[in-house]
């Protein structure tokens, strides 16, 4: 089969796409996968480039200890091991793989059948493969950390990647919440379809100096302190870090909690839980009420151009990467 191999941290570009042998069953509760698509997120960015080096010390010190990458897949049901009752030959199913070695990256992937999940008859495929990793960090995030509320504002920072578009919509649309997004201007203009979303362009306002409070924010970048972020944050207000620099989480997670008691706001950094939250957004999507977005989509023998285009930050939504 065809595989895009990772043998060392670069910028993308020395990734080589290799025959190498198809994967078979490791064991009784193990599904063999066809690939149709993945997509492009931080986990497979961060490996390839072994950035922020801190993480090496849990991806490798040297190179990464995946050499196939991809952390989320839909695909169809080759095989099953023994003891696979979810499942048959040609099911089509998804996941977010990250806690089961990845492998999307790939035309075929062994995985453990708890971390994929049935797709739905009505579901595109190209939109099933951009749900799992976006649709854990945004539910997860705004419904299990922060307990979002009927009619809160909200402010998502990093509205026009995979997460901000979902988060923005299930704030919006299942929760009636007042939204404010932050990214880059074109992206602001790219989502109009948001609707009632205010718009801040982070290269010209900086969303603590405005004066607006919120109840909840949920961060993609955590660029700040949480003493810059207080300023944005109403009595009460939770904010919740889904992803940004090591030094800052750090700081989050040491003297976040001190600086809440102190101030009656909640600090939290989210510790994703693959494929939690997915039943509920797919719902969603089924229901029309959210609507996932497409970037681009790659071939598997460009994956560089797509890993440059994600780590540009030139992507709205999400970019899908099909193995022919």
């Amino acid at each position: 089969m065809k595989a895009m191999i990772c043998e060392g941290y670069g910028s993308g570009d020395d990734l080589v796409l290799s025959d190498v042998a198809k994967p078979e069953l490791k064991t009784d509760a193990d599904c063999v996968v066809r690939i149709l698509a993945s997509t492009v997120n931080d986990w497979d960015w961060m490996l390839v480039r072994g950035k922020p080096r801190l993480y090496r010390l849990l991806f490798g010190l040297l190179r990464p200890r995946w050499k196939i990458l991809g952390a989320e897949i839909v695909g169809v049901i080759e095989s099953v091991g023994a003891s696979v009752t979810e499942f048959n030959h040609g099911d089509v199913v998804y996941g977010d793989v990250s806690e089961a070695g990845f492998g999307g990256y790939a035309e075929y992937a062994c995985l453990p059948v708890a971390s994929l999940r049935r797709v739905p008859d009505q579901l595109d495929v190209e939109l099933a493969a951009a749900l799992p990793h976006a649709a854990g960090l945004a539910w997860q995030s705004l419904v299990d950390v922060a307990r979002l509320e009927q009619g809160e504002s909200v402010l998502i920072n990093g509205v026009g990647g995979g997460m901000g578009v979902l988060g923005a919509q299930i704030a919006q649309h299942h929760f009636g919440c007042t939204v404010t997004g932050v990214d880059k201007a074109f992206k602001l203009e790219a989502l109009h379809w948001l609707g009632r979303a205010d718009a801040l362009d982070y290269e010209r306002v900086d969303f603590t100096g405005t004066g607006q409070r919120y109840d909840v924010i949920i961060d993609a970048q955590t660029t700040r302190t949480p003493w810059r972020l207080l300023k944005a944050l109403k009595p009460g207000g939770r904010y919740v870090s889904v992803g940004g620099a090591p030094g800052r989480l750090v700081a989050l997670a040491l003297i976040g909690p001190v600086i809440g008691r102190l101030t009656r706001r909640r600090f939290h950094l989210l510790a994703l839980k693959p494929n939690q939250g997915l039943d509920e957004v797919e719902t969603l999507v089924l229901a029309k009420e959210i609507e996932p977005r497409i970037d681009k989509r790659f071939a598997l023998s460009d994956l560089p151009l797509a890993l440059q285009r994600f780590g540009r930050s030139e992507h709205i939504g999400k970019i899908v990467i099909l193995p022919k």
